[in-house]
């Protein structure tokens, strides 16, 4: 499930990137019209890396709890 959700994520930013649809077209504003979609590519590897480090908690966890013994 983890891969599906980053391959997700990643096909959904390059759509985004590649799309003549922006928020700030690039063909008005030129290189400043590429500000959108950096920020785009900023806030989804921030998720990619939230969605990392929530599987690697919980492999921890699991871990934890398959070496604790009573």
């Amino acid at each position: 499930m983890f891969r599906i959700r980053i391959f997700v994520c990643l096909g959904l930013a390059l759509l985004y990137f590649f799309s003549p649809l922006d928020i700030i077209p690039e063909m008005v504003f030129g290189a400043l019209g590429f500000l959108d979609d950096l920020i785009i590519m900023f806030i989804i590897a921030i998720y990619i890396t939230m969605i990392y480090r929530n599987v690697l908690a919980n492999r921890a966890e699991a871990t934890a709890d398959h070496t604790h013994v009573d």
